[in-house]
C-alpha cells in the first residue's frame, strides 16, 4: 500500500513502527556519520549524503522544566543566525511544546520558495495535525502495533487480525511466542485433532 491508499489510522501506525525501527532512536547516527572511516565507500557515500530537509523535534519543554529550577526567559532571544547567511537545508523545521502548545517554525530560502508556497505548506501541516489529534482523541483505548508486543515478526495486519479474534474474550494486551511444549501440543492437534497426545485425565474421590 502507498501512503495515499492508507487510512489515517494505518498511516499513524506505520509512522510509529518506522520510528521504532530506527536503531537506538537514532542516537548512534552521529557515530556512523562522523566517526566511521572503516565503512565501504558505497556505504560512506550513502551516509554522507546531505539531506535537503531538516526536522528537529525538541520535545515537551514544559516537562523538562518541571522541578528543574530553570524557567524560560520572558525576553525575546532575537535571531540566532544571520538572515543573509547560507541555509544548510532547503527547508528547516523546528518543533517544540511550550506552555501546552505545539510551536512549529519553518526556515526556508526565498531563492527557492515563495512565501505563499510555505504559508500553504504550513496550513496543510496544521490541518493534518488537527486530523491526527481528532482521530487519536476519539479512540476509547490505545491500539497496539507490532513493536508493542513481545512476539516479534508480526505485521500490522496480522496483529489487527489477532486483536479481532480476541475481541470476544477481551482487550488484547500482549502476544507471546509458544513455549516448546505448547508448540508440541499445537503440532499434534493440527496433525490429528482427535489425538490423545499431551492429554491426560484423572479422577479422584475425596473424603473428609
Amino acid at each position: 500500500e502507498t501512503g495515499k491508499e492508507m487510512t489515517l489510522a494505518q498511516r499513524i501506525k506505520e509512522t510509529k513502527e518506522g520510528l521504532r525501527r530506527i536503531p537506538h532512536k537514532g542516537l548512534t547516527y552521529g557515530t556512523w556519520r562522523y566517526l566511521s572511516s572503516a565503512l565501504p565507500a558505497d556505504e560512506m557515500d550513502t551516509i554522507a549524503a546531505e539531506p535537503e530537509i531538516s526536522f528537529n523535534y525538541m520535545g515537551q519543554v514544559d516537562q523538562d522544566l518541571q522541578n528543574s529550577g530553570i524557567t524560560l526567559s520572558s525576553y525575546n532571544a532575537g535571531e540566532t543566525e544571520d538572515a543573509l547567511s547560507r541555509l544548510p537545508y532547503t527547508l528547516d523545521l523546528n518543533a517544540m511544546i511550550s506552555e501546552g502548545t505545539l510551536r512549529l517554525t519553518i526556515a526556508y530560502s526565498r531563492k527557492q520558495y515563495r512565501k505563499e508556497t510555505l504559508e500553504r505548506v504550513a496550513s496543510l501541516l496544521q490541518s493534518a495535525l488537527q486530523e491526527v489529534i481528532a482521530h487519536c482523541a476519539a479512540q476509547e483505548q490505545p491500539e497496539l502495533t507490532p513493536s508493542d508486543v513481545s512476539f516479534k515478526g508480526l505485521t500490522t495486519g496480522e496483529l489487527e487480525q489477532i486483536a479481532e479474534q480476541a475481541a470476544r474474550i477481551g482487550e488484547l494486551e500482549n502476544v507471546y511466542a509458544l513455549t516448546p511444549m505448547q508448540k508440541g501440543m499445537l503440532f499434534y492437534n493440527l496433525m490429528d485433532s482427535q489425538s490423545g497426545a499431551y492429554f491426560e485425565q484423572a479422577s479422584f474421590d475425596l473424603r473428609g
